[in-house]
């Protein structure tokens, strides 16, 4: 499989300490995004001319002309008092994560995560001309390139749909729920998913979502067999 076509041209969506490219991945496909990205809204702006506003001061703003019950910012240009909600939009510009091991942004209206910066990455191939350069992460590629991602604590049943490695050791790292299992448990698990594809398959017209049950088995499946490998 190739790596697909880098728009990014090794300048864009690359971080170049590292050589590893920026991950992508829909929001709704990591568990536990909405729980720990915040929220976004930009600097504070008048509503009225759109310019900077200042921090509501008694002894400056006073005289100002006020129709909120909180005077919390002023606007120095149309000489009115506002409220916080009135110069924030309503909606976030963005949601982001920003912490020591880990960051990662969504824009408000866009459904894909950036992550920009990570202790693990997966091998995937290049994201389309929409962010040239960066990795897709839900495009697991062998022979792809390296893509920043999530670890396996960000999906449900602690477990990503691609491979990880450490940045660090360039080392596999394996789901714990995995790890705990011995040889033989690993390929009892591979023979039940087998066998709940061969169920699908033959009740298919009765499965809402059949290609997506398929596949979340299918990536199962294929965890364990790397599990195996690995052993």
């Amino acid at each position: 499989m190739t790596q697909g076509i880098d728009y990014g041209h090794g300048i864009t969506n690359i971080d170049h300490k590292t050589g590893i490219q920026y991950g992508v991945i829909p929001a709704h496909e990591v568990t536990w995004w909405n729980e720990h990205s915040e929220s976004y809204y930009g600097k504070p702006s008048c509503p009225e001319c759109g310019g900077s506003v200042r921090t509501y001061r008694e002894e400056r703003h006073a005289h100002y002309l006020s129709e909120f019950c909180c005077s919390d910012y002023a606007c120095e240009k149309c000489k009115k008092v506002f409220d916080s909600q009135a110069v924030f939009p309503e909606s976030p510009l963005s949601f982001f994560v920003k912490e020591k091991d880990i960051v990662a942004q969504q824009s408000g209206d866009d459904s894909d995560i950036f992550i920009f910066k990570s202790l693990y990455y997966s091998m995937s191939s290049f994201c389309s001309p929409c962010a040239p350069g960066a990795g897709y992460l839900l495009n697991p590629n062998t022979d792809g390139v390296k893509t920043y991602c999530f670890g396996h604590d960000w999906f449900d049943g602690e477990v990503a749909p691609y491979p990880v490695y450490s940045v660090k050791t360039n080392k596999r790292v394996f789901p714990e729920s995995i790890n705990k299992l011995s040889k033989e448990e690993v390929i009892q698990t591979i023979e039940k998913k087998l066998d709940l594809m061969e169920t699908m398959a033959e009740e298919k017209d009765l499965i809402p979502d059949i290609e997506k049950e398929i596949k979340e088995a299918v990536e199962g499946i294929r965890h364990y067999l790397d599990v195996l490998a690995w052993r």
